[in-house]
């Protein structure tokens, strides 16, 4: 899969868009499935607001397609969490491994493995992934799914943030001025990097609208956010579409680059 600006039908050059083709699913309804990836471990913030807690996580080395319940249907992952399952051996903590599991609810990523097994084994690591963000340098594409969830192509997050009263930022106050009321926060490249969930106002003109009619008034909003974020790049995510923004031109000429999975 390929990322590009979104563009008008106007523009040349444009690429038309495609809808998502799911290869063969595992299926997680039927019982156990096997993966495999590399193991890291983040932090996330639970929804009560308590002590932020470490999140295990297998990295797939490949996009996987998953069948299940839990996730409302199909759903191609990138991550998913490990739990403790019927293994008798602890959790691995780093390294690459083939795990096998059944799917069950997760509070940091869309779903979870209890882990019946784990075998480590040697591989090439995957490429690095990092990549300029802002511009014209988009790194690489993360697998389509639930607007809500993490899988931004970067990696997992250093931070997320889900409860918007204890996050006392002057972003949020900005996006709160521009009309958009932020529901979650993710931080990216060593926390520097936030991608802010948000709900447009029904009340104001559709962001991606604004931004393909009247880019300048686009960028005046952009503008705001990126003043409260220290004239650093940040990027937005609705309940459609994804915004970046670092104060350069974009490929409509002013204001936010406007991204897709296709």
């Amino acid at each position: 899969m390929l990322r590009h600006a979104v563009c008008l039908f106007a523009l040349p050059g444009c690429l038309a868009l495609a809808p998502v083709a799911f290869a063969q699913c595992l299926d997680g309804n039927a019982g156990a499935i096997q993966v495999k990836g590399v193991v890291k471990t983040v932090k996330y913030q639970p929804d009560d607001g308590g002590k932020a807690e470490d999140c295990r996580l297998l990295v797939l080395d490949d996009q996987t397609c998953v069948r299940s319940d839990i996730l409302g249907g199909k759903r191609l992952l990138r991550e998913v969490q490990l739990l403790p399952g019927t293994a008798t051996s602890p959790l691995p903590s780093s390294g690459r491994f083939v795990v096998s599991g059944t799917l069950a609810a997760s509070p940091c990523r869309d779903v979870a493995i209890e882990v019946s097994s784990a075998s480590s084994f040697a591989a090439d690591p995957p490429a690095a992934t990092a990549a300029p963000m802002g511009g014209k340098h988009v790194p690489p594409p993360p697998p389509p799914g639930s607007r809500r969830s993490v899988r931004l192509g970067y990696g997992g997050p250093d931070k997320v943030i889900t409860k918007m009263d204890t996050w006392n930022s002057p972003v949020r106050k900005a996006l709160q001025d521009v009309g958009l009321t932020p529901t979650r926060v993710e931080f990216y490249r060593e926390g520097s990097y936030p991608v802010l969930f948000v709900k447009e106002d029904p009340a104001n003109i559709p962001l991606l609208r604004l931004q393909q009619n009247d880019p300048e008034a686009a960028d005046q909003k952009a503008k705001v956010i990126l003043k409260a974020n220290g004239n650093a790049p940040f990027e937005l995510v609705t309940d459609g579409d994804r915004f970046r923004y670092d104060g350069n031109r974009s490929s409509f000429g002013r204001g936010f680059e406007v991204v897709f999975e296709e």
